[in-house]
């Protein structure tokens, strides 16, 4: 009968080598993409400063948060906005909202607003008929602003790691 036979040598070499290889790639990887994760929340808070939306109590500027987790097999940095802020998608996605009663909180008696020409108007409900949103983007168009320097840094990463 005929055939062959492989004889591996040096396995636990292998893949101790393998191993530390892939450790200093996805360290490199968790500081990579932590850094990136810093700079794009930056710069969508700065977005939501003036030159998407004009900011008014600054709540979904503030709601903007970054994590990083970091396992065996993966490297994952999420960056989100508006925990507990009803309006965040609608600003991002754009949309309509439905006709609907505005009334004071709590015990409040009545709504208070200026009427455009320095006066104060003061009612119990305001019907309101709903709105037309516009899309004003603030995380899709920063990861589209940041996708070219992403991949740079995310090859960089894996390179350094192999290399060294």
């Amino acid at each position: 009968m005929s055939g062959f036979e492989i004889i591996s040598t040096g396995d636990k070499e292998v893949v101790a080598r393998l191993d530390a290889l892939t450790d200093r790639v996805t360290a490199n990887l968790a500081r990579a993409i932590g850094a990136l994760l810093v700079a794009m929340t930056s710069d969508i808070r700065n977005k939501l400063n003036g030159p998407v939306l004009n900011r008014r109590t600054g709540a979904l500027q503030n709601s903007i948060r970054q994590d990083l987790k970091v396992s065996a097999q993966d490297v994952t940095g999420t960056i989100g906005a508006g925990k507990g802020i009803p309006y965040a998608a609608i600003h991002e996605f754009g949309g309509t909202t439905k006709p609907h009663d505005i009334r004071p909180k709590g015990n409040k008696g009545a709504l208070a607003f200026t009427d455009g020409y320095g006066g104060t108007i003061f009612a119990r409900v305001v019907h309101h008929p709903g709105s037309k949103m516009p899309e004003r983007s603030y995380m899709r168009s920063t990861l589209a602003d940041w996708s070219d320097r992403i991949t740079r840094t995310l090859a960089k990463a894996v390179s350094d790691g192999a290399a060294s």
